[in-house]
């Protein structure tokens, strides 16, 4: 029975000649069972209409929850995420609903994955990880959790979720890497510089992608901090070999090359190495002005040293 042909029955029958007003209850599941007929045939656009119909009528009615489900899955399937999240976000209210776990999780893929919600997204992944009933599901929030914990700077929360999964070898190699990651970075970010270079070093050594050529670079500007300067430009070096692709670090350690140059006293090699880049580089205006400082840095350097002009 269709929307229409819902509303029509229940006006039918309250309009015989002996017919009497149909009961909230009844009108409740005869406007309901449209919309649920029409989910269970996969008709979406259909079942929107009718639990639309449904809702306007019933807002609090006896299939509110199935109806607010229903209506949000085929929003879901249709990509109309917005939508979707509002229906679920009706379910948040009843814990014990047999929705709550599966709305909690649809949700929060759609927050963190399509809009980029991350503060939304952790409270999410909190909820579902005090209720999850499977061991997929426990795991989805403990990953969900450090992702989301690292893109809102919540460092020291950050580090606990991934200690959490450290700790967890039923994580596979890959998480396990991603968690050696963030946790290096977030102990970076909280000036816990020497805690992170052993995650720092498993990350450079382990990983052949952009994580590894960052955590190589990270690794320099640690020696580099700690005036090591020379094996700072070891590393660099390495970098510029082994990460060959990923301009951005190689850009950026040829900088700190500069660097350690000046650090090391020799202005000629520093003022070179800048120079040089400046000239076969121009693709990142944000790295080019950070060369051009570290070129005036040198350049005023060397004044301080010599009488030589270096324009």
């Amino acid at each position: 029975m269709s929307k229409g042909e819902a509303e029509k029955y229940i006006n039918y029958l309250e309009n015989l000649p002996n017919g009497k007003k149909i009961s909230a209850s009844a009108a409740d599941s005869i406007l309901f069972e449209a919309g649920e007929e029409a989910f269970a045939n996969g008709d979406c656009a259909k079942t929107i209409l009718a639990l639309n119909a449904y809702l306007d009528r019933f807002p609090a009615g006896f299939f509110a929850n199935k109806a607010h489900f229903y209506r949000g899955e085929c929003h879901y399937k249709s990509k109309k995420f917005d939508e979707a999240v509002k229906d679920y976000e009706f379910l948040f209210a009843d814990e014990n609903s047999t929705y709550y776990e599966k709305v909690l999780l649809k949700s929060v893929f759609i927050l963190y994955n399509q809009k980029k919600n991350y503060e939304k997204s952790l409270e999410l992944y909190k909820k579902v990880k005090a209720i999850a009933s499977t061991k997929q599901n426990a795991q989805i929030a403990s990953l969900g959790s450090m992702r989301a914990s690292f893109y809102t700077n919540k460092f020291e929360e950050n580090i606990l979720y991934c200690d959490e999964i450290l700790g967890n070898k039923e994580f596979a190699e890959d998480i396990q890497l991603e968690a050696n990651y963030y946790k290096a970075k977030s102990l970076f970010a909280t000036d816990k510089k020497d805690l992170a270079k052993p995650y720092l070093e498993i990350i450079a050594k382990k990983s052949s992608s952009e994580n590894g050529a960052e955590c190589k670079y990270l690794l320099a500007v640690y020696e580099n901090g700690k005036a090591n300067y020379e094996k700072s430009l070891d590393i660099c070096f390495e970098l510029k070999d082994d990460f060959a692709s990923y301009q951005k670090w190689v850009v950026k350690a040829f900088i700190l090359i500069g660097d350690n140059y000046l650090k090391l006293d020799d202005i000629f090699q520093a003022k070179a190495t800048i120079e040089s880049l400046l000239s076969n580089f121009d693709e990142d205006k944000a790295l080019v002005e950070e060369a051009k400082a570290k070129l005036a840095e040198i350049e005023l350097a060397g004044k301080g040293k010599s009488k030589v002009d270096f324009k």
